[in-house]
């Protein structure tokens, strides 16, 4: 018997309806085997034998610091994190990310870093396995890097891999951390801002009620670009007890925001309204009369939230801009023009190769001393242009990306990598979350955080 048109478009939009919901609600019962532990807890526990393993998911799960062996706890008060997000080990487009964490590595080590290295990671929903190979994480024990295994979020995108950056906080064992985006490659150690964020140096200014030196740098310290006063690649926040939970808050509050308004509120952006003379300020000097909006690249993500996060929240912040600082500490501020210019870990002579290392300046530090491939700029990617098979002498090295294949062929040896990066060459330019954070995203992350809570 036929059904009449409207009862069978009513019996389709049910079952659509009843799939959406098993869908969701596997994911999320999925999440729910996360055994949630604290990075304090591992310590002390052996590390899982590789050798036993015959498949991942027979490792039981982890949130929070991996136990590794001789990488129970920090060894320093500082660290450099990168992250991994959306990994799924039956697929390679997680690998470019893991390579290059391996080269910056080892520039960072043999140009005398004594800070830790840490990588945060992230598994696909879609990923059978909930970690890295037993081969991976025994590549990364090796080269000394501490793995930090992130849960899942109800719903994944570019924009919730965005917002994992600022787990750092969490990393409340250490006393400053540089977050490095996964394509981020440094040319030798940044410690030195470790430094000028510590302890007071030569060109170190007075307080304007007594004679004891402050440090060169707060303990935030945040870059602008080209067009916007917050880059999102680079930058150290000071992790303290209690800040993680306090930014979550702010997140879920601009997210409900979002969901209702179905926008971005230029004007209070994530809290705050920008009252002249108070501005932002970009390396471009594209601002114009926007320089009281938060109308920049990335500001309902992360670009925005480090900016307001740091100077209207912490209060306690340096903004590097180009050749100029902005040392921010409650509501005053003092602007040093060329502080940092006889700083660096690089000579200029080093950087002749890699001209405009990242955001146009060259000569100036932290911006000489590493290199953002963004976009399809990144060197594993066969858009960026560069020869993957070839051997590069350093003599001959003439950009960025040629220096990382200089530097991945030692890595190759080292860890015998030449079968595990046969994958290399087909890595695409995706995430499989999209190329940038969208409203949408955001909005739909805002009502799956929101079914969950229900279900709870």
């Amino acid at each position: 018997m036929k059904l009449p048109r409207s009862l069978s478009l009513l019996v389709i939009s049910i079952a659509a309806s009843v799939l959406s919901f098993c869908r969701q609600w596997t994911v999320i019962s999925h999440q729910s085997d996360v055994v949630e532990t604290s990075s304090s807890s591992f310590r002390g526990r052996p590390s899982h034998s590789s050798k036993n393993l015959t498949t991942a998911d027979e490792r039981p799960r982890v949130t929070g610091f991996l136990p590794q062996m001789n990488l129970t706890s920090n060894t320093s008060p500082w660290a450099y994190a990168y992250l991994m997000a959306g990994v799924d080990t039956e697929h390679p487009s997680y690998l470019g990310i893991f390579y290059n964490i391996l080269v910056s590595s080892h520039i960072l080590r043999d140009s005398n870093s004594t800070a830790d290295i840490v990588v945060m990671v992230q598994m696909s929903a879609n990923s059978t396995d909930h970690r890295l190979t037993p081969r991976e994480e025994d590549i990364l024990t090796r080269a000394k890097i501490r793995m930090y295994y992130l849960d899942i979020p109800p719903k994944q995108s570019f924009y919730t891999m965005q917002m994992e950056k600022f787990r750092i906080l969490d990393m409340t064992e250490y006393e400053r951390v540089y977050y490095l985006d996964g394509d981020v490659m440094p040319f030798c150690s940044m410690d030195y801002m470790f430094e000028l964020s510590k302890t007071a140096a030569a060109t170190t200014h007075y307080n304007e009620t007594n004679t004891t030196p402050t440090p060169v740098l707060r303990e935030n310290i945040i870059l602008a670009w080209r067009i916007e006063p917050a880059h999102g690649g680079a930058f150290i926040l000071a992790p303290k007890k209690g800040d993680y939970e306090l930014l979550q808050e702010i997140i879920h509050r601009q997210e409900q925001q979002i969901l209702f308004r179905h926008k971005f509120d230029t004007t209070k952006g994530w809290g705050h309204v920008i009252t002249p003379p108070d501005a932002w300020h970009s390396t471009g000097g594209r601002e114009g009369p926007n320089a009281t909006k938060w109308s920049w690249h990335g500001n309902f993500a992360d670009q925005g939230l480090l900016y307001y996060w740091t100077k209207y929240f912490k209060k306690e912040v340096s903004i590097i801009i180009g050749g100029n600082v902005e040392n921010w500490s409650g509501n005053k501020s003092q602007v040093n023009v060329g502080l940092l210019k006889s700083f660096g870990c690089i000579s200029s002579e080093f950087t002749k190769p890699f001209k405009y290392a990242s955001s146009g300046f060259s000569k100036m530090a932290p911006y000489r001393d590493f290199k953002h491939f963004t976009g399809r700029s990144k060197p594993w990617l066969v858009s960026s242009g560069v020869n993957m098979t070839n051997t590069y002498k350093f003599q001959d090295i003439q950009t960025a990306q040629e220096y990382w294949f200089y530097l991945f062929r030692k890595i190759q040896q080292r860890y015998q990598l030449q079968e595990h990066s046969a994958k290399l060459h087909r890595i695409v330019p995706t995430t499989g979350f999209g190329g940038y954070p969208t409203i949408r995203m955001v909005r739909a992350t805002a009502r799956a955080r929101k079914f969950r809570s229900q279900l709870e």
